[in-house]
């Protein structure tokens, strides 16, 4: 069977998502959808890093969040003593994920690989480094502009691919960098010795370049927290505002965001690039198409920090002015004439959020989120999506199955797009084309679980289409899930909720 696609997206690969939340019964497709109760707005709104013991990057939260949502790479750019080691330290603390931390000025490849011994097979092995990075999670790399050439060319697979001498990093997940500014600090007595430019397709594999705030850009009672506290982390952070759970949340939210309105929102970007150009501000494809999913996320994080009365323009704006190149250059753009670009682009294309993407937002279940589209009118390539995210988030196999016949029978006569049929037609083919097949069942659980489902045929009144379900489902598919039971009795809710019959 062919893997399904998944929306939720690394920066360069397709990552498995697991939608681990409480599902309930489903409802009847006559009476009125279930509404989850709206969360009430956050008392502090700002307390994603202050939780962490970070004073003055409040500013910062809503794209902070949004990079570790997407798993993006991240250019911190600020002077020396701006805390930008150690947000990265917090935050993979936080996570509890494996910190390695690099001084890039000081970095040999033996450092992050180790030394490479030829194995019996012809192919390498690599010895002798405790700090290697084969094993972790969060990568921080420190002062990389004052990293040798050579060295940063070798760093580009390990920003852009999670990847390293050729091989996989199948455990890391956040690879953030670090920068003091080239050139002036804003006058002529301040300035760094031996920091050089970036090559400007390294700085372009960064989703988000972050100036970091310095002492004057904070405010009086942040100085103060900041002395007196040492900037000590909150370690009895409510369960709400544990970082892990708000980048939960801001993931499954950008998804439904990029369904609802990723296409205006790519209307809005592809205008906004020919303005930015008008002003000598070039970007190029790859950062066009990553500051879609960048708004995308920062509107989902801000809605999750802030609650849901968010404004999508601001949205747009602040991801923009963190996802372009050349902050992190010495000639950074004029803000005045990013901010002015901004505001064209989204006057010709009229971006609003609207009403069907407010009820999905509010909607938990990837499968209702579907059925809501429907009912709402929502066209063929909001659906296409929805139903592509339903896949992604499905628990087990068996319950891609379950949707796959529910949606083949329910949106037969809908316009939908390959990716979309292409997972509905390979599953429900099993189950709903007649035929002969001769099954081989291993011994242990999976024949136990055939031989109860058999019984379950036997002594439950079910349907030609709830048979055709159990029996064409393999049994191996069953019996990796906790109960088999509650994944029929999702596939009969689904039906219900559809209207799927015979």
């Amino acid at each position: 069977m062919a893997a399904t696609p998944n929306l939720t997206l690394s920066p360069n690969r397709v990552t498995p998502a697991v939608d681990t939340r409480k599902r309930g019964r489903l409802q009847k497709p006559d009476g009125p959808p279930a509404r989850r109760p709206r969360r009430a707005k956050k008392k502090d709104p700002t307390a994603f890093t202050s939780e962490l013991g970070i004073q003055g990057w409040a500013g910062l939260d809503s794209v902070l969040l949004a990079a570790l949502a997407l798993e993006a790479p991240v250019l911190l750019v600020g002077a020396h003593g701006t805390a930008k080691t150690l947000v990265a330290e917090r935050f993979a603390t936080a996570l509890n994920q494996r910190f390695r931390h690099y001084n890039a000025s000081l970095l040999n490849y033996d450092d992050l690989v180790g030394i490479p011994v030829p194995d019996d097979n012809g192919g390498l092995n690599y010895l002798g480094a405790a700090g290697a990075v084969w094993d972790a999670e969060f990568v921080f790399l420190d002062e990389i502009n004052r990293c040798r050439p050579d060295l940063q060319n070798k760093l580009f697979p390990l920003v852009h691919e999670c990847r390293i001498a050729g091989e996989d990093l199948g455990e890391l997940r956040h690879r953030w960098a670090a920068i003091n500014p080239p050139g002036l600090l804003g006058d002529a007595d301040s300035h760094y010795l031996g920091v050089e430019e970036l090559d400007e397709a390294l700085i372009d594999r960064f989703w988000f370049i972050v100036p970091v705030p310095n002492w004057n850009e904070i405010g009086r009672d942040e100085r103060i927290a900041l002395v007196r506290s040492g900037a000590e982390p909150n370690t009895q952070s409510d369960a709400d505002v544990a970082p892990d759970h708000l980048i939960e949340q801001t993931a499954a939210a950008l998804e439904v965001i990029d369904a609802a309105s990723g296409d205006r929102i790519a209307d809005y970007v592809v205008t906004l690039v020919d303005e930015l150009a008008r002003s000598g501000v070039l970007l190029s494809p790859r950062r066009a198409r990553l500051l879609l999913r960048a708004i995308c996320a920062v509107h989902a994080a801000r809605i999750v920090l802030n609650g849901e009365d968010i404004d999508l323009v601001k949205s747009a704006e602040i991801a923009l002015v963190h996802a372009l190149p050349s902050r992190a250059t010495s000639t950074p753009p004029v803000y005045a004439q990013v901010l002015a670009a901004h505001r064209q682009a989204w006057e010709l294309t009229d971006l609003e959020q609207g009403a069907l993407q407010r009820e999905l937002l509010e909607e938990p279940d990837a499968v209702r989120r579907v059925w809501l589209a429907a009912q709402r009118g929502g066209d063929d390539q909001l659906l296409a999506r929805l139903i592509t995210a339903a896949f992604a988030k499905s628990p087990s196999t068996a319950d891609q199955y379950a949707i796959a016949v529910v949606f083949a029978r329910a949106f037969a006569d809908r316009d939908l797009t390959p990716a979309a049929w292409s997972p509905i037609c390979e599953l429900a083919q099993t189950v709903l084309v007649p035929r002969d097949e001769e099954q081989r069942v291993c011994q242990g659980t999976e024949l136990g679980v055939v031989r109860e489902i058999r019984a379950y045929i036997a002594q439950t009144e079910c349907d030609d289409l709830d048979r055709a379900f159990m029996n064409g489902v393999n049994g191996d598919h069953f019996a990796n899930v906790a109960d088999w039971r509650t994944v029929v009795q999702r596939y009969r809710d689904y039906r219900t909720l559809f209207g799927v019959g015979l």
